[in-house]
């Protein structure tokens, strides 16, 4: 989690970008908010400042938190659907809406981000899932008591 958190502010050699919200043109001024308190918390949580963070910092999480919560449910209650559309596809999910999908391979995963940030939205606030072509059934057996 502290990587996924420090990335988001920072270049691909490791230093910090002063405008690193810019890119995120998808966002309002409240998810840019959001994304700057969740940014702060995270950092403060790397560097054990624990004693820094506000309430304003633990409101921004959980709010990140539910939206995330409302997007994985939203996946799971359109699932047909889903499965009629993006079969066998990795779809990402912001605000109970398919904003990218894509082919299962490492390559194409990498696109998927792309394809997310390039709308101005941060990648790790969305609900990113495999949708099989046909309902999987788990079996779970217990094997020697």
């Amino acid at each position: 989690m502290k990587n996924l958190i420090l990335s988001l502010a920072h270049n691909k050699e490791g230093e910090m970008e002063e405008d690193w919200l810019e890119r995120f043109t998808g966002l309002t001024l409240e998810e840019k908010r959001l994304a700057r308190l969740n940014h702060e918390a995270g950092c403060l949580i790397a560097e054990r400042r624990l004693e820094e963070l506000t309430r304003e910092h633990f409101q921004a999480m959980a709010e990140v938190m539910e939206r995330f919560r409302k997007d994985n449910k939203w996946i799971d209650e359109h699932m047909e659907e889903l499965r009629e559309k993006y079969p066998d596809k990795y779809i990402a999910v912001f605000q109970e809406k398919v904003v990218a999908s894509c082919n299962p391979d490492p390559l194409q995963l990498n696109r998927l981000r792309e394809v997310v940030e390039n709308q101005g939205i941060i990648f790790e606030w969305v609900a990113a899932k495999f949708i099989p072509r046909e309902k999987r059934i788990q079996i779970l057996a217990l094997v020697g008591a």
